[in-house]
C-alpha cells in the first residue's frame, strides 16, 4: 500500500487509473489545440467536462471517504456545466442556432457555481468544525474585497447597460 500527497492510503489499480486518467487528459488538451473543425473540438470538450465528473464519482467508489457529500455536490456541479455545455451545444449544432442568452443553459452553469462551492466550503467545515472563525473571517475580509473590485470593473457596466433587458443584465451580473 502507499501513501497519496495527502498521506491516504491508496491501492496501487487506484493509482494507475489515476495515472491513465492523466495521461488521458493531457492527450485530450493536446488533440483539442489540434482541431480545427469547431463540431469535434465542441465534441472532445464535453467529453473532457463528462470525464471530470466521473472522476469525481470514481475517487468517492474507490477511496470510500467518511464524509462524502462535498464529493458529491462538487461532481453535481460538474455535471451541471457538462448539462449546460450540451444545451449549449444543442441549439449551436442541432437547431443550427445561436443560442439565445439567457437561456436554460445558463440557468444550468449558474446552479453549478453554488454546488462546487458548497462542497468546498463542507471540505473546510469537516476539517475543523467550528475552530476556523478566524481564517473564515479573513476569507471573507478577501473576498468582499475582490467583490467590490468585480463590481467596478465586471458587473456594474452590465447592470447600468440600458440594452440589455432585465433578465440579460441579472444573468450577466450573476456570471
Amino acid at each position: 500500500m502507499k501513501l497519496s500527497a495527502l498521506g491516504e492510503a491508496t491501492t496501487g489499480v487506484s493509482l494507475k487509473a489515476w495515472w491513465i486518467y492523466l495521461l488521458t487528459g493531457m492527450l485530450a488538451a493536446g488533440a483539442y489545440s489540434l482541431l480545427s473543425e469547431a463540431f469535434a473540438r465542441e465534441v472532445l470538450y464535453i467529453l473532457v467536462s463528462s470525464g471530470a465528473a466521473v472522476a469525481v464519482v470514481a475517487g468517492i467508489l474507490v477511496h470510500r471517504p467518511r464524509w462524502a457529500l462535498p464529493w458529491w455536490l462538487i461532481s453535481g456541479g460538474l455535471v451541471l456545466f457538462v448539462a449546460g455545455d450540451l444545451v449549449w451545444s444543442f441549439y449551436e449544432w442541432v437547431l443550427g442556432v445561436e443560442s439565445p442568452f439567457p437561456s436554460v443553459a445558463d440557468f444550468l452553469y449558474l446552479l453549478a457555481y453554488p454546488l462546487i462551492a458548497s462542497g468546498l466550503a463542507a471540505m473546510i467545515w469537516q476539517r475543523a468544525p467550528g475552530r476556523e472563525r478566524g481564517s473564515l473571517i479573513d476569507a471573507a475580509l478577501v473576498a468582499v474585497g475582490v467583490g467590490v473590485l468585480s463590481w467596478v470593473f465586471l458587473m456594474a457596466p452590465y447592470a447600468d447597460d440600458p440594452s440589455l433587458t432585465l433578465a440579460e443584465r441579472v444573468i450577466s451580473v450573476s456570471y
